[in-house]
């Protein structure tokens, strides 16, 4: 554990986190250079299947994983250095993110409304023609 631990302070430039996904990109940014980082979510389940374990059994699988859940929080706290010591850069970064998704599905959302305009249009025609 411990050498795994050293590895992820020594050997990686960042740790990043799905659950911590927009926070991560952006550290990835500032941290690599990029230009953009900016992303759109597709198919996405809002409606996830939670599923119930007994209280024994999560027990068990935290006794199992324990030294994957010690490295796991190790990998946050390292996260979380890293977004603190640039908080200012990544609270930017984030802003933009929001405003560059925000402008695309403005965008998408024209694209898709003129496209049906056009369906209609050209279902209209399809009918007078057929009658």
């Amino acid at each position: 554990l411990e050498l795994a631990k050293l590895h992820l302070r020594e050997k990686f430039f960042m740790v990043g986190l799905q659950e911590r996904f927009d926070e991560s990109m952006a550290l990835l940014k500032l941290t690599l250079g990029l230009k953009d980082v900016a992303y759109m979510t597709q198919k996405v389940n809002k409606s996830k299947p939670v599923l119930s374990l007994d209280d024994d059994v999560k027990e068990a699988l935290k006794r199992t994983n324990a030294l994957d859940l010690e490295l796991y929080e190790y990998g946050k706290k390292l996260l979380d250095e890293k977004i603190l010591k640039h908080k200012s850069r990544i609270e930017e970064v984030l802003r933009l993110m929001d405003e560059e998704r925000n402008t695309y599905r403005h965008k998408a959302k024209s694209v898709l409304k003129s496209q049906l305009a056009d369906l209609r249009t050209f279902g209209g025609k399809i009918r007078r023609k057929l009658l």
